[in-house]
């Protein structure tokens, strides 16, 4: 798995390499593979394979997976760590892609830019097109250290929306409209001042409803 500081890692590997020539077992594609690979994780995949040519690379090769090609030795490398093969478009940087097949086979990698990918050449580092939809190429994921597939669920918190407060409606509520036979004059009276009303009237009233009955009748007289 990558660790948390793998970018980093693999652009100072990178940055490290970048003029060395190719050359058989010092800088070919398989030992740009290994240290990248090492840059991403902190392991070191091909720890006792030392070679000088390609007749004894494939030796080698033949000597650690039963097989004399770069492909197979891939392959069995990926079950050993991990690795995912997945298809080319969902490749992304720093993972291993394995070019053509059998004694034609080369490895690469994908750049940081993951746009490209990276070989060793006569002069240093080749860079060339990435292009994703190429049928005669195998790409294995180097798995990140929160992931247990090539992309890892992400739990997004979404806020929950604020809602205003929903305001009741008002309810309006009118006066009461006075008959047109009331005595307006003699409802106010009562409704300011009960007690006066008493004393004009020399009677005992019980409650508002029989004060505003008598004013009515004195009202129509």
């Amino acid at each position: 798995m990558r660790q948390e500081t793998w970018a980093y890692s693999l652009g100072e590997f990178i940055n490290s390499i970048h003029n060395t020539p190719f050359k058989h077992g010092e800088h070919d594609c398989g030992i740009l593979a290994a240290g990248c690979i090492k840059a991403l994780t902190g392991v070191d995949v091909m720890p006792d394979m030392q070679y000088k040519s390609a007749l004894q690379a494939a030796k080698e090769c033949n000597r650690i997976c039963g097989s004399p090609h770069v492909d197979d030795l891939v392959a069995h490398l990926a079950q050993q760590h991990g690795w995912q093969e997945v298809a080319a478009t969902f490749a992304h940087r720093g993972d291993l892609v394995v070019i053509g097949h059998g004694k034609d086979t080369r490895l690469a990698v994908v750049s940081l830019h993951g746009t490209h990918l990276m070989t060793p050449g006569e002069q240093g580092m080749i860079y060339e097109r990435f292009d994703r939809f190429a049928t005669n190429i195998k790409t294995y994921h180097i798995k990140f250290a929160h992931s247990t597939g090539l992309v890892a669920p992400l739990k997004v918190e979404r806020p929950q929306p604020v809602l205003a407060p929903i305001e009741q409606p008002r309810v309006v509520t009118s006066a009461p409209v006075a008959p047109a036979d009331r005595n307006p004059f003699a409802d106010a009276s009562v409704a300011t001042d009960i007690d006066a009303y008493k004393q004009a009237n020399k009677k005992t009233v019980t409650n508002l409803e029989e004060a505003l009955a008598d004013l009515r009748r004195k009202g129509l007289e």
